[in-house]
């Protein structure tokens, strides 16, 4: 019974802090659930104890923390960033790591929070680490795309399920794992229940062009596929 109530408290901290971050921008509301929600989804087709970890779902919801150390100059730039702010931007995982490391519930969850901008062909950041991602850290990349490109924004309507899983696919062997026990995004039409939403006004956004969220895989956050306006979307 204590250890159930401990669980508990555990889980409304982190969800406390997960809303507190997402309060900074109302276009990101709700990602922190929509991810984790397709997280737990793909974990549970991957490892079904990976599935049933909750230092692993906590590092799902906390994998934002490190926007409170972001400048807002970054964070809403709505242009490219200078080669300068790349640079801070690649130690910002670094920063969200540091920010949990000292709390001990949160242990497995440091390497959600600190890996998941990472990239199989060793072009993400911040260690480049390739093949060595970490399981649950792969499978939280897929989800944070995934819910990239499935969630609509003032310039862009929201992709469809099915179109968003066949531009992940695109990208397997370079952004993501390719193995045989690859991460997939799941299957389906229909987002996650409970994981609607998206920004006001999505509906009325305009349809991209085919492979125009290609440059939400790209491996730093700055990228443009050369057709997309200006971005407003914070970069997490």
């Amino acid at each position: 019974m204590r250890s159930q109530e401990l669980q508990r408290s555990h889980m409304a901290t982190v969800r406390a802090l997960s809303n507190a971050v997402e309060a900074r921008d109302a276009y990101t509301a709700k990602h922190a659930e929509r991810v984790t929600a397709y997280g737990l989804m793909i974990a549970r087709a991957v490892s079904v104890p990976l599935a049933g970890s909750t230092e692993i779902e906590f590092g799902f919801l906390m994998h934002e923390i490190g926007k409170l150390a972001l400048s807002d100059a970054i964070l809403y730039k709505p242009g490219p960033i200078t080669p300068q702010e790349r640079a801070q931007m690649s130690i910002y995982p670094v920063i969200r790591a540091e920010i949990i490391g000292g709390i001990e519930f949160l242990a497995g969850a440091r390497q959600v929070v600190r890996h998941h901008h990472e990239r199989w062909d060793g072009r993400g950041y911040p260690d480049g680490l390739a093949e060595e991602i970490p399981l649950a850290a792969r499978v939280f990349a897929v989800a944070d795309v995934l819910d990239a490109l499935t969630t609509g924004r003032p310039y862009r309507s929201a992709s469809m399920l099915p179109v968003a899983r066949g531009m992940i696919r695109a990208e397997s062997g370079r952004h993501f794992d390719p193995g045989r026990h690859r991460v997939r995004a799941p299957r389906g039409r229909r987002r996650p229940a409970g994981a609607g939403g998206g920004a006001p006004g999505a509906a009325r956004a305009r349809v991209p062009r085919r492979g125009h969220c290609r440059a939400w895989m790209a491996s730093t956050p700055a990228a443009a596929c050369g057709r997309c306006p200006p971005r407003r979307r914070p970069r997490s």
